[in-house]
């Protein structure tokens, strides 16, 4: 998921409208903040894309 929002904010991902871009990243690192806590906490979690 790092990657993904790398390739997002350089711009490097096909199909994202600029307009969404940086709302996508939002979310997307929030959900990174929180998989980080799961992970430190031993934690299980699951992930659900929705296109």
């Amino acid at each position: 998921m790092r990657k993904i929002v790398e390739q997002l904010k350089a711009g490097q991902v096909k199909g994202i409208k600029e307009k969404i871009r940086a709302e996508l990243v939002e979310e997307l690192e929030d959900c990174l903040a929180k998989v980080t806590v799961a992970e430190s906490e031993k934690d299980q979690f699951h992930f659900c894309i929705v296109k």
